[in-house]
């Protein structure tokens, strides 16, 4: 059985052999892929809603909508007088 001094001894020698510089150079290109992540996550639901408002089908529909509503405004008001 390993003891705690055996233990220690291993652990320092495994931190000693630690890249620091690898692990900042790790650090700082998940940091900057973090950052282009987000950048593009900005810019596809940017895109996703600029195709969305340029889709004939979905203006439309919504055209459609607005005078269907605006012709059953307008039979209520003339059922109305």
């Amino acid at each position: 059985m390993a003891s705690v001094a055996d233990f220690a001894t291993r652990f320092a020698a495994a931190l000693g052999s630690l890249d620091l510089g690898l692990i900042g150079r790790t650090m700082e290109f998940l940091s900057s892929t973090n950052t282009l992540i987000t950048a593009a996550e900005k810019s596809v639901a940017r895109e996703e809603s600029d195709r969305s408002q340029a889709d004939p089908d979905t203006l439309c529909g919504e055209i459609t909508t607005l005078l269907e509503v605006v012709a059953g405004s307008a039979q209520i008001a003339e059922a109305a007088q």
